[in-house]
């Protein structure tokens, strides 16, 4: 039997899976762009950063597990494992079946027993994994994340392999669920001016998001908008200079991404003529995602040397994107505030 195997695409977001995954799914999808461009705006750091170190994009108030549901191009299907242990062939035989319906398999396993992970043979880490294909000649699944050497891509792993990895996992904090996912082709998502125009403004101002779905859950007390790069400076400050901490690449892999997110959005706006003027906005979006590029780079140096004048040169840099961002942000949103809206699409939009 050949390979079996679901559509994948790199995303242009993966420096967390819970965002990459769904996005490896829907991306590859030209209606997506409407919904992807709508929103992937607003930024947050966890209540306890520095500690907690988590930063990254905010598109709902949804836990991370839980971020396929704030997609509404991906249809979800949530299963307690326990459902699974009488069927027919066990987890192997689940995941080649809901493949051949055309489901990707979102699931927890214990890293330590993955050959291409980092904490192979070394340290428990029940970690997420997405399986979108199989191989039943060489009893081989293909999964998506990170290898050893922190490279997101696409990777082998035996059956047997899988099998023990899963079944070691603590399956406590929400791993006791397997979720199918797939392509929902019926949802049709407006672009929403609207919603982009609030959601700058948040992010220019560092206002608090999550106050918009109250309805659902306690409004969060993270850190959001441009105000994580003060947080980020005493990170260094704090964490790196004075406790002699390794610099979580995350962080500035993550703002890398949110810079190329925008400079993309800008093209879009242009292209759909929602931003005719926009050569000067696209131009200062280049030279910052451009210097966010040099600061990821530089964090990586940082960690192999570390040189304390490394850490000074992020800083005056982070401190140099934060004024020409606040500045960018403010024309953009002015533009944009300035753009009149079609009366018909208005019934579009959920504000």
């Amino acid at each position: 039997m050949s390979d079996i195997k679901l559509p994948m695409i790199r995303p242009s977001v993966h420096g967390y899976l819970c965002n990459a995954y769904p996005l490896s799914i829907v991306m590859q999808h030209k209606q997506s762009e409407a919904w992807f461009y709508s929103n992937y705006i607003q930024l947050i750091c966890a209540g306890n950063f520095p500690e907690g170190k988590f930063f990254s994009f905010y598109t709902s108030n949804l836990p991370w597990y839980d971020f396929f549901m704030s997609c509404p191009l991906i249809n979800y299907q949530k299963i307690n494992q326990r459902f699974l242990e009488k069927y027919m062939g066990g987890i192997i035989s689940f995941i080649c079946d809901s493949i051949d319906q055309n489901q990707y398999i979102h699931l927890y396993v214990d890293e330590s027993y993955i050959a291409h992970k980092k904490a192979y043979k070394k340290y428990a880490l029940p970690h997420e994994m997405l399986i979108f294909g199989y191989n039943k000649e060489t009893l081989k699944f293909y999964v998506s994340g990170y290898n050893s050497d922190v490279i997101f891509g696409e990777y082998e792993v035996g059956f047997e392999e899988l099998l023990v990895a899963f079944n070691n996992c603590d399956k406590t904090k929400n791993r006791e669920y397997v979720c199918l996912l797939s392509y929902n082709p019926e949802h049709n998502y407006h672009f929403d001016l609207k919603l982009i125009i609030r959601s700058l403004r948040e992010l220019r101002f560092s206002l608090n998001s999550s106050y918009h779905y109250r309805s659902m859950s306690t409004p969060s007390n993270w850190i959001f908008g441009l105000s994580i790069y003060d947080h980020i400076v005493q990170y260094l400050s704090d964490q790196v200079s004075t406790s002699k901490e390794k610099i979580d690449i995350r962080i500035f892999h993550t703002m890398w991404e949110h810079k190329r997110v925008m400079l993309d959005r800008l093209d879009y706006l242009k292209e759909h003529h929602y931003l005719d003027d926009a050569d000067e906005l696209i131009k200062i979006y280049s030279e910052i995602e451009s210097d966010s590029k040099i600061l990821r780079n530089l964090a990586i140096i940082y960690n192999k040397n570390e040189n304390a004048t490394s850490i000074t040169s992020i800083i005056e840099k982070l401190k140099k994107i934060k004024t020409i961002e606040e500045n960018a942000l403010s024309d953009l949103i002015s533009k944009l505030e300035s753009v009149e809206i079609d009366e018909k699409l208005l019934s579009h939009y959920y504000l």
